[in-house]
C-alpha cells in the first residue's frame, strides 16, 4: 500500500529540511576540518534527493505540488553540486 498524499508531504518535508540544514550548516562548518567526507555528503545527500524524487513523482501528490517539489529538488541538488563539486 502506498503513503498517502499527507504522509508523502510529511516525509518531503522532513527530507528537505534534512538536505537544508547539511547544505546550511553542517557541511559549510565542517567542510575544511573533514575534506574526506565529501563522498559520504554526496552519497548521503544524494540519497534524500532520489528519496524526494521518488516521493514527488507519485501519483498521490497532484501536478501542480509534485511540479513544485521537482523545481526544489532540482534547486538543492544544484546547491549540492556547486557546494561539493560533481562526483
Amino acid at each position: 500500500m502506498g503513503l498517502s498524499r499527507l504522509q508523502a508531504l510529511n516525509r518531503l518535508t522532513g527530507l528537505a529540511d534534512a538536505v537544508l540544514w547539511h547544505l546550511n550548516d553542517h557541511i559549510p562548518a565542517t567542510i575544511e576540518e573533514a575534506p574526506a567526507a565529501i563522498p559520504h555528503w554526496r552519497r548521503e545527500l544524494g540519497g534524500f534527493l532520489n528519496d524526494m524524487e521518488r516521493l514527488a513523482s507519485g501519483a498521490n501528490l497532484g501536478k501542480k505540488t509534485s511540479a513544485e517539489w521537482r523545481a526544489r529538488i532540482a534547486e538543492l541538488r544544484g546547491r549540492l553540486t556547486a557546494l561539493l563539486g560533481e562526483e
